[in-house]
């Protein structure tokens, strides 16, 4: 019998920063089935950072159009971001009493 799968859907609540090594640079962008999309994804997000306007950064990253400048940046970097296990990384309700640490 195998071990049910349960998804838990990203958290709006992130912790900032991280120890781990950039996305860009992990194995897991580079040895894994989903790299090309990874790759393809991350390239259309640094382009966003250039090609939409404050509302449409604003919409994409779930921010008001005045904080569009501060993620543009965040977007150009996002490759080169440091990384956490997800655990850590998003700290909503249902990630924080899911015990997943």
């Amino acid at each position: 019998m195998s071990r049910p799968l349960v998804l838990l859907p990203s958290s709006k609540a992130k912790s900032e920063g991280g120890g781990g090594k950039p996305y860009g640079d992990s194995a897991a962008l580079h040895d894994h089935p989903l790299a090309t999309a990874r790759t393809e994804v991350l390239a259309a997000l640094r382009a966003a950072a250039d090609d939409l306007d404050d509302d449409g950064v604003g919409r994409l990253c779930g921010v008001r159009p005045h904080d569009a400048a501060a993620w543009r940046d965040q977007l150009r970097g996002l490759s080169d971001a440091p990384t956490a296990p997800a655990h850590r990384r998003y700290t909503g309700v249902v990630h924080r009493f899911a015990g997943l640490s």
